[in-house]
């Protein structure tokens, strides 16, 4: 039975760094499918590896497998996938067609993307070198995944709206609430939580979008099979 215990805990030891991994897998698909002009699936796959991002360390909590590899794996898994990616997304998709402005416009363009990247590991650099004497009261710093959320992004979705379809667009729910309404043609302004102002008034009817919400729910990872 000791023998079988070792077994079982080596096992559940190794899940949150399966996720993590996988987390990595999706940033370095998205620098793959940017490379290659697909700038949407290289977006989607930025969002997936931010729930597994969100899973990796719940699940070792959950099964109490913290270990400070885990710590400095994922943070190099961060840096590609929140760090590099969207850095080099951002490089491929408009960035790099400064070079047509000028040359220097250019240079400008590539050192933008790259100022992106080094922010990120200096950001998760500062955290690891914290992380031991750290107050755990405080939130000290960005999260990584969040950056996704800033007013940049924003911007973002307002500049290819306005130079594509929104039927171009796949909205990806991790967290908050979408809620259509049938009368206005628009989201309900009252509960969609999850929706920037952008986003709002440019559809004709109901959006496609995927719910991915059910990733960060506890009692879901319990459903799958993971026991305390």
């Amino acid at each position: 039975m000791e023998s079988n215990d070792k077994k079982v805990h080596r096992g559940v030891f190794l899940l949150p760094n399966a996720l993590t991994t996988a987390a990595m897998f999706a940033g370095f698909y998205s620098i793959i499918s940017g490379i290659n002009g697909q700038y949407v699936t290289a977006a989607v796959a930025v969002v997936v590896a931010g729930v597994l991002d969100g899973l990796d360390g719940r699940v070792a909590r959950l099964t109490n497998t913290q270990s400070e590899f885990g710590v400095q794996y994922d943070s190099l898994s961060d840096l590609i996938s929140f760090g590099l990616a969207p850095a080099l997304l951002s490089f491929n998709w408009s960035l790099s067609t400064l070079r047509d402005v000028s040359p220097l416009a250019g240079k400008l363009g590539w050192l933008a993307a790259f100022l992106f990247a080094a922010c990120a590991a200096l950001r998760l650099a500062r955290f690891n070198a914290q992380a031991q004497n750290a107050d755990k009261t405080y939130f000290q710093g960005l999260a990584s995944p969040a950056a996704a959320t800033s007013d940049w992004v924003r911007k973002e979705i307002a500049h290819w709206l306005s130079t594509h379809p929104p039927e171009s667009v796949l909205i990806v729910l991790t967290d908050g609430e979408l809620a259509w309404d049938n009368e206005a043609g628009d989201f309900d302004a009252g509960r969609s939580t999850a929706l920037p102002e952008e986003m709002r008034g440019v559809f004709a009817d109901e959006p496609l979008h995927v719910d991915l919400r059910w990733a960060r729910a506890e009692a879901q990872l319990l459903k799958l099979g993971i026991e305390l």
